[in-house]
This record gives structure tokens, sequence and C-alpha cells, in this order.
């Protein structure tokens, strides 16, 4: 590392003499997530930019406080008076992996409960189905693939229509969105 800016100081927890100087496996853990040793992973990213080919990838870093964080890492080489370099951008990414980690596992929730629920449950989108569960499907006699993605008023009644659309428009009305 030859040189940094604040937020690189900031993100790794160390003033500038603590990062210049240092190489990126200073601040990676000996392995990473998928069992690979950092040094031989990030070398590959490394010298693939270095011929030219720009690379955006995910690694686990190291503070100096010696915390793990994920980060989004995009390297490129650059041309300085003739010179090649590689330019590093890294963002810390652990809040959004942690938010998207909550997300999944409340789907999964939702899945398990809709999927066990003897109450026929759907989500429409853009006036289709997106999503049926098990009781929905046996209470209509339909299968998935004749569901999902079709318009619901595929499914209804003409004479009730006019009120499933109501109830419809009333649902989304209430529920804020």
């Amino acid at each position: 590392i030859i040189d940094c800016n604040r937020k690189s100081l900031e993100i790794f927890g160390c003033d500038y003499k603590g990062l210049v100087g240092k190489t990126p496996f200073d601040f990676s853990p000996e392995l990473q997530p998928d069992g690979m040793s950092s040094r031989v992973k990030g070398m590959n990213f490394i010298n693939s930019a270095m011929n030219g080919t720009p690379q955006f990838f995910e690694w686990v870093h190291k503070r100096k406080s010696a915390e793990l964080f994920d980060a989004e890492i995009s390297l490129s080489r650059i041309d300085i008076d003739g010179d090649f370099y590689i330019l590093a951008i890294i963002r810390d990414i652990s809040d959004k992996k942690a938010y998207l980690k909550k997300i999944k596992e409340s789907e999964e929730k939702f899945r398990m409960l809709s999927e066990k629920s003897i109450v026929g449950i759907y989500i429409i989108q853009d006036d289709k189905f997106i999503y049926v569960n098990p009781c929905f499907l046996q209470m209509t006699g339909y299968d998935m693939n004749e569901v999902i993605g079709k318009d619901y008023r595929e499914l209804v009644h003409p004479d009730s229509l006019d009120f499933v659309e109501q109830n419809i428009r009333k649902s989304i009305y209430t529920s804020g969105y």
C-alpha cells in the first residue's frame, strides 16, 4: 500500500503509518470464508487486475483491532507516468450483509408459517400472483405453474370481480403499500 485516503484509515482503524507500507494481506485473515488462503486468492485477483482485467469481489478484511468485516473490493490497473499500479476501492458492507441476513431469516420464517398455514395465502404484485401457499392451491385446485405470473383477474369469476378488486384496493391502502 503506497497511499490511502482518510476513509481507508477509518475502515481499518489505524493511522496513515499503520496502513502505508503494509500489504492487503496484513489486513486479511489467513483464510477467506471459502477456506482458501487469503494470500493465494488475493494474488489471483491482483494479478488479473495487473493484467488489465478489472476485479470486483467480496472479501473478509481485518481491522487493526483484529475485528473481521465484510468488504466489497474493486481493483483496477492504473498507469501513472508509465508505471502500473493497482487502484483498490474498499467498501465496508458489514451492515448491508447483516441486514440481508435478517431479511433472509424473515423470509424463511414467513415461508415456513405460510407453508404450514391452514389458510390460503397469496401475494399479488402488478396484478399478478407472485406467491401462493399450498393451502391456496388446495382450495382452488390449481397447481403452482398455473397460478404464478398469472393475472389474478383470470382466476376470479366475473360476478365476483368487483368485490375482489375492492378488497384488494382496500388491502393495499390499509397496509401502507
